[in-house]
């Protein structure tokens, strides 16, 4: 089985933050502790696509990371309602990257800003996993998984909406942390 991600990270140490935004938004969902100054939020809705409600309510900084293992993975970043960056590679029969509102200073910005990280990273390291052009690249750099690990995000393996509510109701705890808040 493959790997199919999806969530959204606000930057904040307060996982209240969290809930008050899917609150405003309006969706159920479920909303992670906030660790490393990041609260994950799973929220209802069409997946692998911006959830129009959720950004609409944004007041802060907003990730949406996406990771489909066998396809292709997908980063945006939000700014209150709007979208500062947005970068999706695609690798399914060659690959091809869409660079519509890539701005990369924007995510060195959001990863310095980070308390938790030691140290600072450059624009320079960061250009290479955005810029993968075949499939053995993608495949050694792992460039979904190590931007998540720069931006210090806790969770965003195998997580998503959908699998919550399905560990939920099966009994399943393999994504269910303490202090995990349904909404």
């Amino acid at each position: 089985m493959s790997e199919f991600s999806e969530s959204y990270h606000l930057f904040s140490d307060r996982q209240e933050e969290g809930v008050e935004l899917l609150t405003r938004a309006k969706l159920k969902g479920y909303v992670y502790p906030a660790q490393n100054h990041w609260v994950t939020i799973l929220a209802e809705g069409s997946m692998f696509q911006e959830n129009k409600q959720l950004v609409r309510n944004n007041l802060g900084t907003l990730v949406h990371y996406i990771f489909a293992e066998d396809h292709g993975w997908t980063l945006s970043i939000y700014e209150r309602a709007e979208q500062v960056f947005h970068y999706d590679c695609v690798w399914e029969e060659e690959v091809d990257s869409n660079y519509g509102e890539f701005n990369l200073n924007k995510v060195v910005d959001v990863i310095n800003a980070n308390p938790v990280q030691n140290a600072k990273v450059t624009l320079e390291e960061l250009q290479p996993l955005f810029h993968i052009t075949e499939f053995e690249q993608a495949f050694e750099l792992s460039p979904a998984y190590r931007v998540a690990e720069l931006l210090g995000m806790p969770y965003y393996e195998w997580l998503s909406y959908e699998y919550v509510k399905s560990d939920m109701a099966d009994g399943d705890s393999s994504n269910i942390v303490e202090g995990l808040v349904a909404v």
